[in-house]
């Protein structure tokens, strides 16, 4: 979660200086956007002697990636359950009830703001 903050806090600066490079336009900011869940997955290799790469399989990744096409730009989205895990440690505001594209029951997510003083 810090991390992601980090990185939302981090990218009017690259923006910047990306724009300054004459990199990036001022029409066309480098945006980035967060969806968190708590679950299981299983983790592994995925591919051939030529060519693997590491894969998060199962119903968390999942819902991970709807909450994210959720998030609004420069945005870190969490479901319920992550919520319950972080409350304490992160100020966080509701983000509403949703239906999740391929999920039977509604998720409330919240949104997470700021590292809290606690």
């Amino acid at each position: 979660m810090s991390a992601g903050l980090a990185l939302i806090t981090a990218l009017p600066a690259l923006n910047a200086q990306l724009q300054n490079a004459q990199l990036l336009g001022p029409a066309s900011p480098l945006q980035v956007r967060i969806g968190i869940h708590t679950g299981v997955a299983v983790v592994g290799e995925m591919g051939n002697k030529d060519y693997s790469e590491s894969m998060a399989l199962g119903d968390t990744p999942n819902i991970a990636a709807r909450i994210l096409a959720l998030a609004d730009a420069n945005t870190l989205v969490v479901s319920a359950e992550t919520y319950q895990l972080v409350r304490d440690h992160f100020a966080c505001v509701s983000f509403g009830t949703h239906s999740l594209k391929g999920i039977t029951t509604p998720f409330h997510l919240y949104q997470v703001v700021v590292a809290s003083e606690a």
